[in-house]
């Protein structure tokens, strides 16, 4: 089993933005858990406003 040091849940605007950034700026192995098949697939622009 891989270990990573930081879990995000959910692959909407915000996980996979976080997730982006996190990773890029830091030494960290993160790992983004989505239930849907795909990220972002109920995004809209109401939501993360």
């Amino acid at each position: 089993m891989e270990k990573f040091d930081i879990a995000i849940i959910g692959a909407g605007i915000l996980g996979t933005t976080i997730s982006y950034w996190l990773s890029t700026l830091y030494d960290l192995n993160v790992c983004v858990i989505e239930k849907e098949n795909d990220v972002a697939k109920h995004t809209s622009s109401r939501n993360t406003g």
